[in-house]
């Protein structure tokens, strides 16, 4: 038997774009914080794979602005999902 795929909503945060700038957007409250990054294929994936949801939109940004240093080729975004 198949398992039904559930939908959330979901809402960027912050995009840290390829080669440095970031675009920071409003958070709302009771959400939890995922960060993702652009494949090759235009979508977008959570890294690490396993990681998340974090807590606080502070430990998502610190997280994506590390990863965004050691891939600088790469979009990298947090995303907020209620």
């Amino acid at each position: 038997m198949a398992k039904k795929q559930v939908k959330t909503k979901k809402r960027i945060v912050l995009i840290y774009k390829p080669q440095g700038g970031s675009h920071k957007l409003k958070a709302l409250l009771r959400e939890e914080y995922f960060v993702e990054e652009k494949r090759p294929d235009g979508k977008f994936r959570r890294i690490p794979q396993n990681a998340g949801p974090y807590a606080t939109q502070a430990e998502a940004d610190e997280v994506a602005r590390d990863y965004s240093r050691q891939h600088p080729d790469v979009e990298v975004r947090v995303v907020a999902e209620l």
